[in-house]
């Protein structure tokens, strides 16, 4: 996760250099940022990656755990909210992402965890696991709900358009917490 921030959450310069990409595309690359760490998001948040991680969690306490991975995400990629400081366009489109993915969590859906079976040389097995069911959606509930506060703090920030993206994000949690 520490490898994800620093190259491609807060540093993603070095991909779209300025100098190429503007010889080669029309655009500048916000999009195209926005859309590989969207993937990077989708992979880690996955129905699948999370069950498993749920399984191994539960084997011991000192295990990477749901918990783990959500704060981790958070501290790099919601830092700005932390810290209620400006947050630039790449940054609020990356927030956007990752606070949406979290919402999406809160009904997350089934996964299917495949394995090879003890003795076979080819095939698997799938169990069909209902996140719903596991403390996915209660620890994706924790985290949006302590988001809501933090961006409600930020939301006092100087800069208008980090003050109006927090103040959207702060009603979008908000919304999914409690939809009318």
């Amino acid at each position: 996760i520490a490898f994800l921030h620093k190259e491609l959450f807060e540093n993603a310069g070095w991909l779209f250099s300025e100098d190429i990409y503007s010889k080669t595309k029309a655009e500048t690359g916000l999009e195209a940022l926005k859309t590989l760490q969207t993937q990077i998001i989708n992979q880690l948040l996955d129905g699948e990656r999370l069950a498993r991680i749920i399984e191994f969690s539960a084997l011991s306490s000192d295990n990477y755990s749901i918990d783990n991975l959500l704060d981790d995400l958070e501290k790099g990629i919601l830092k700005e909210i932390n810290q209620k400081a400006k947050s630039d366009i790449y940054r609020r489109n990356l927030q956007k992402v990752f606070v949406e993915k979290l919402i999406g969590l809160l009904s997350p859906g089934k996964a299917s965890l495949r394995s090879i079976p003890v003795g076979k040389i080819n095939g698997y097995e799938s169990r069909i696991v209902d996140l719903a069911q596991t403390d996915l959606p209660s620890v994706v509930r924790g985290h949006l709900t302590n988001l809501k506060t933090k961006l409600a703090a930020a939301a006092g920030v100087s800069d208008k358009m980090s003050k109006y993206h927090y103040q959207d994000l702060l009603k979008r949690v908000s919304e999914a917490l409690d939809p009318k």
